[in-house]
């Protein structure tokens, strides 16, 4: 079988290598220049001074910058097999090779002392490459207008990043000087596209399967041949694996291409793992054995789950299943060994959810590729946005514990959280490819679980600081999930819903408060009076920021007043930190505090930490005292700034710090206020007896000066509700002032109506006066009907009415 055969050539390798050594064999390579394999025509070729390379192992030429780390990859060149066993008795002119083209010179033909700008890649033109040393030559010497000339050549699109990117390879200093050139005045944004579009030909050349196809043949052939081609496959990546993996399970590939594949695998790192993984599910035991061998050399932890999942395979060969296990062991240490496959499978969706450096994409390339196995097709892949490729992995990985294990529930919470950060971190108008064409979208899952499950999204968010997904969480419980279940603690005692009405985001605090109230619940619960002070909170917001300045010593309150002030906050400011803090509760959009050395910013602190409202935000103290520092590494939202530090300096740390507080541009803002408002009507019309809408009534009566019609509306219809004669009052005193816009006064004269059918007539006799002036002068109809309305509501002595009666001399 193919494993025996491998074990007893990889010995006779071994042995011959000793024997023969690494030099003789070159000698005898370099004395057959005609039968090396040329570089294929898409590929860059090997560089000029390579032919001098010393008889030891040569490292990776300076031509192939680009080629992606492998950091688990042993870090000399694969020895290639000593002998040759496929071709014996060797011969200088190694017959047996394949021969290149008569029209197509070998890539080891140039002179070893010719320059490398003589030796041009094949298939680009050689005006093409003059015109890229032109361009390196003027970034070089910073002769900005010829060099920008020069640079359009290549990025008026006309050129294709292949032949830009084999520019770069012939060139190896391209890279180098590029980068040097990004510092030039008016040279940044080109010197990054042209980075860029070294990028996008390196792609394209590494998963060229022409270019793959080719290079695997090289294989089979010489020393230098067999080592050119494990440094284009180390280039190709992960892109080469369907390749290589279809040539070790196919019958009618040579052994001497089986034997190299399998010496070259482990050289390809972290990259391949993935495909690796999926390609275990391949029909052949010694192919499977060869991939778990290789996994466990490469040493990455994210083919644990498959190792495992194959190793509990029904029917699995033993060898397999050891050769498994060991690989596992190897890669994951020996408490995986007795953890199950749902675990494993866990486990690995973590890290990709947290996106873990052991297996992001690589940043430099704007796609990744998600990896399947198909039986009979082999192995293939999706390009996927890279800002997802996370996400799906987590997903998947998720789905996968739970199809080992269907108990195993945390897995149901961590893939709805996948689910939802994957559309939040989808770039704007890109797709996703994985996706089914009827895949529902994540509401539809979120809409469809139970509150467990969603209260378990929204504490893993609150927690990772992940807002798109704690909004999607409490959405999705504000649509489906009853009142005792939003306030039921969860298995670990926690109450996420009500810890979000202290979380630092607007959007979540305010949101949280509207399900809350919405939902209106019978009992009071741990932090039920939270509720109404973050609904105040969103019916005061501006959509501006602000920042509380605490300083005892006048001059330097007003150094930092002013920083903040530069920074574009609004300031409140006192030398007394508890008047401080009651003025917030006025203002409703507080970002950050901004404290000294006095008063004592510990005392001032645990003062703000007591208030559930502000426990959140960050608090910047200009001050480094030891118990300072202490309770800065305790506590992350407490900043410190040195005491030297500048007013722009501080300026700077209050715009970094209030970052995560997220203060609402105006239309949001309204939009909450309007929300606000809405919310308080309910809990009003319900008679709770948990929430008291009473408390809300001064932000009402504030918002009916609002800027905005909406907010002015949505205040008036709540102030309705509340049984107060300063209600009722404000609303008269809204509708009949001559400079409020109609729709205003019309929906305030209703408003009021609602309440004096409620409650009586609360209006003083002068605003009742002024009613019936409204009444009786000029206006629309919808005006005078409602102000007709409560004029008749107020059930008026007669004698008022006869004015009106009396109006209408000669209309009869």
């Amino acid at each position: 079988m193919l494993t025996h055969k491998v074990q007893w050539v990889t010995v006779l390798l071994m042995v011959l290598g000793l024997v023969m050594g690494a030099g003789v064999l070159r000698a005898q390579d370099a004395a057959a220049p005609a039968a090396e394999p040329a570089a294929p025509a898409a590929e860059p070729a090997a560089p000029a001074a390579e032919p001098a390379a010393p008889a030891a192992e040569p490292a990776a030429p300076a031509a192939e910058p680009a080629a992606p780390a492998a950091p688990a990859a042993p870090a000399a060149e694969p020895a290639a097999p000593a002998a040759e066993p496929a071709a014996p008795a060797a011969p200088a002119a190694e017959p047996a090779a394949p021969a290149a083209p008569a029209a197509e010179p070998a890539a080891p033909a140039a002179e070893p002392g010719a320059p490398a700008a003589e030796a041009k890649v094949e298939g680009v033109d050689k005006k093409l490459a003059r015109q890229w040393e032109d361009l390196l030559h003027y970034i070089k010497i910073a002769q900005i207008d010829a060099a920008k000339a020069a640079a359009a050549t290549f990025t008026d699109g006309s050129v294709q990043p292949k032949d830009i990117y084999q520019l770069s390879e012939e060139y190896p200093e391209s890279r180098s000087v590029i980068s040097r050139g990004q510092q030039l005045e008016g040279m940044k944004e080109i010197c990054e596209k042209l980075h860029g579009l070294i990028e996008d030909g390196y792609q394209v050349v590494r998963s060229d399967p022409k270019v793959i196809a080719a290079t695997i043949e090289m294989l089979g052939g010489s020393l230098r041949g067999y080592e050119l081609a494990v440094r284009r496959l180390k280039q190709s990546g992960e892109f080469a694996m369907p390749q290589l993996v279809q040539k070790l399970a196919s019958n009618e590939t040579p052994e001497l291409v089986k034997v190299r594949i399998i010496t070259a695998l482990p050289h390809l790192g972290n990259e391949v793992v993935r495909a690796m993984s999926m390609a275990l599910q391949v029909e052949k035991p010694d192919v499977q054995e060869i991939l778990c061998n290789t996994l466990g050399r490469i040493g990455y932890v994210h083919c644990a789950p498959q190792l495992k999942e194959l190793a509990e395979t029904k029917g699995v060969l033993p060898r397999v299943k050891n050769a498994a296990l060991l690989a596992l062991e190897t890669v994951a240490g020996p408490a995986a060994l007795t953890k199950s496959v749902a675990e494993l499978y866990y486990d690995m969706a973590l890290k990709y959810y947290y996106q873990d450096d052991s297996v992001r994409p690589d940043p430099r390339y704007a796609a990744a590729n998600v990896w399947y196995w198909q039986p009979n097709l082999g192995l293939s892949y999706k390009s996927v946005p890279r800002q997802i490729f996370c996400d799906i992995y987590a997903m998947r990985c998720s789905r996968m514990a739970l199809k080992h294990d269907e108990k195993f529930y945390p897995a149901v919470s961590l893939w709805l959280s996948a689910y939802l950060s994957k559309e939040a971190d989808m770039p704007q108008g890109a797709t996703d490819p994985t996706r089914g064409a009827e895949q529902p979208e994540a509401r539809y899952y979120a809409l469809a679980s139970s509150a467990g499950y969603l209260q378990q999204v929204l504490a893993r968010a609150l927690k990772d600081d992940n807002i798109p997904v704690a909004l999607g969480a409490i959405n999705a419980l504000t649509e489906t999930t009853g009142a005792d279940n939003l306030v039921r603690p969860s298995a670990d005692g926690t109450m996420p819903l009500v810890e979000a009405l202290s979380y630092p985001n607007r959007r979540v605090r305010f949101l949280a408060a509207v399900s809350l109230a919405g939902a209106l619940p019978a009992d009071r619960f741990a932090g039920y009076e939270l509720v109404m002070h973050v609904l105040n909170e969103a019916l005061r917001q501006s959509g501006k920021k602000t920042a509380v300045v605490i300083a005892t010593e006048p001059e330097t309150r007003n150094s930092l007043k002013q920083a903040v002030r530069d920074a574009g906050f609004d300031v409140i400011e006192d030398s007394d930190p508890v008047k401080a803090i009651t003025a917030c509760r006025t203002v409703g959009n507080i970002d950050a505090f901004v404290l000294c050395g006095k008063p004592d910013p510990i005392q001032t602190i645990g003062l703000i930490r007591a208030d559930p409202l502000l426990a959140n935000l960050p608090v910047l103290v200009q001050a480094r005292t030891e118990p300072l520092k202490a309770l800065a590494s305790a506590d992350k939202r407490v900043i410190l700034i040195d005491p030297l530090a500048t007013e722009a300096d501080v300026s700077k740390a209050v715009t970094a710090a209030a970052v995560q507080a997220q203060p609402l541009p105006e239309k949001d803002a309204i939009d909450w206020a309007v929300r606000a408002a809405k919310t308080i009507r309910i809990v009003a019309l319900a008679k709770s007896a948990v929430f008291d809408a009473q408390r809300a009534m001064a932000s009402l009566i504030a918002d009916l000066g609002h800027a905005n019609a909406d907010v002015q509306i949505a205040s008036a219809q709540a102030l309705a509700i509340l049984n107060c004669p300063d209600a009722q009052q404000a609303l008269v005193a809204l509708a009949i002032k001559a400079d409020v816009p109609e729709n205003v006064r019309v929906a305030a004269f209703d408003s009021a109506t609602e309440s004096v059918r409620r409650y009586g007539r609360l209006v003083t006799e002068p605003q009742a006066q002024s009613v019936l002036g409204v009444v009786m002068g000029k206006g629309s109809p919808a005006l005078l009907n409602s102000a007709a309305r409560f004029l008749g509501s107020m059930n008026l002595p007669s004698q008022q009415i006869k004015p009106l009666i009396l109006k209408t001399e000669g209309m009869d």
